[in-house]
């Protein structure tokens, strides 16, 4: 492998190690705002959480007590949909470049897989997780989601993490589909043969 190779590999290693330190930050915060408009003073993110019972990347502490589980489903949720935001404005601005070589392009790329992957990761987390609904809030957003769907509104807890698995996926292909052109010029259908 050649010097510039692995320079290159370097430089989209270290873009995505920055893009998912902003995403798992981003993702907290979605959390922690939500909580604190719907009436938890006291909800705080740490980036790192190693308790006896947990090890965590991003956790967020909300009071429970504070807030109704409807409250509760709006916080959980906060998460990714924050990401898919940031996703989504990531994607506006690199549709701005317009095929550009702009030096912002591979950072608005690393940061829209990271932030699509929160999707996906925190869907599957809900298949991964053994942890009883009986120990709730169990501190994984998916299973405290679909827990929170299931006694609120009477759906499954597993058919509920499927749902959200599927729609990740569904969420994932869609975006990547709208974007194509402006993530890889050349996957773009529009363009006249040469």
């Amino acid at each position: 492998m050649s010097m510039r190779r692995l320079m290159l590999v370097g430089s989209w290693l270290a873009l995505a190690c920055v893009a998912l330190f902003v995403a798992i930050n981003i993702h907290e915060i979605g959390h922690v705002v939500v909580a604190r408009v719907m009436g938890d003073s006291s909800a705080t993110y740490h980036l790192y959480e190693n308790s006896l019972d947990q090890r965590s990347i991003g956790h967020t502490s909300i009071n429970d007590a504070a807030l109704t589980a409807d409250d509760l489903i709006a916080v959980y949720a906060a998460g990714v949909a924050t990401t898919q935001i940031l996703a989504v404005i990531a994607g506006a601005l690199l549709r701005r470049l317009d095929g550009s070589n702009s030096k912002a392009r591979p950072i608005l790329i690393s940061l829209i897989a990271a932030c699509l992957l929160d999707a996906f990761f925190q869907a599957l987390q809900g298949f991964r997780t053994s942890i009883p609904p009986s120990r709730f809030p169990t501190g994984v957003d998916a299973v405290d989601f679909a827990h929170l769907i299931e006694t609120r509104i009477g759906v499954d807890s597993t058919l509920t993490t499927w749902c959200m698995l599927l729609l990740s996926l569904g969420w994932i292909a869609l975006y990547l589909w709208v974007s194509r052109s402006s993530l890889h010029p050349s996957w773009s259908t529009d363009q006249a043969p040469t």
